[in-house]
């Protein structure tokens, strides 16, 4: 039979908490994928640069308004958008290594074999399995590499070479995928962003006002992301009506 792709839809859900954000990129093939690493570091910034309206408004409306105002404003801006980066992180359990996979071995026994080694922090495929046989799993958290609690879950699911039969189980930490002679499981991991992501240093800005418009701003910026690479981007701004970025 031949191999059909699994189509996936792609949902974003955003509460109300103007911190919740999706970096999204369009594919050379017209493809919606997400944007992560140095890139999606960029995006975020520009995001915050441009569309921070609550000392914005009032700065760059007034008639007074200075480079080196519009460049303080800026580097509070930036600052914070560092204090959140960090208050996120800080939510994340440095311990936590992952998540371990157990099977139940076949037959009437209720014994569980482990089938990963390494804590899976992403993603495991279980291969060689039979079609039609329900497949048990227990998972567990470790921690350090070394300790295990309890099964926080457990799951029952049917591999089939039958689209119609390759159904999805979701859990609270794990999402499991029935398919033709194996189920790929997808994990809930607290790594919420990679080095090159975080912002780390602020290293310059640099505010030119415009020579014929007074509101009109061009902001230039250089940081430095965890990992010690510079990060440059510029923004403009035409009072509190006119967003550009690059």
């Amino acid at each position: 039979m031949q191999n059909i792709p699994f189509q996936y839809d792609f949902k974003i859900d955003l509460r109300s908490d103007p911190w919740d954000k999706a970096t999204l990129a369009i594919s050379p093939t017209g493809d919606i994928q997400t944007v992560e690493g140095h890139e999606k570091l960029v995006e975020q910034l520009l995001r915050a640069t441009i569309n921070d309206d609550t000392a914005l408004t009032d700065l760059l409306n007034s008639t007074a308004v200075t480079a080196r105002r519009a460049n303080t404003l800026f580097n509070l801006i930036l600052r914070n958008f560092k204090d959140k980066q960090i208050e996120e992180v800080k939510k994340t359990d440095p311990d936590f290594s992952g998540f371990t996979f157990y099977r139940k071995a076949s037959g009437v026994s209720e014994a569980y074999s482990k089938i990963s080694t390494d804590p899976i922090v992403y993603k495991l495929i279980d291969e060689n399995l039979e079609n039609g046989t329900e497949y048990d799993y227990g998972i567990a958290k470790r921690y350090r590499d070394v300790y295990e609690t309890l099964f926080i879950e457990k799951m029952s699911i049917t591999p089939s070479a039958f689209l119609t039969k390759q159904t999805i189980q979701i859990g609270h930490n794990i999402i499991a995928f029935a398919q033709d002679r194996q189920i790929t499981f997808y994990v809930v991991y607290n790594r919420m962003f990679k080095a090159s992501e975080l912002l780390n240093k602020i290293i310059s800005i640099s505010a030119e006002q415009s020579d014929t418009e007074p509101r009109l701003y061009t902001i230039q910026i250089v940081l430095q992301d965890l990992r010690g690479n510079e990060v440059s981007l510029a923004a403009r701004r035409l009072a509190a009506t006119t967003l550009q970025g690059k």
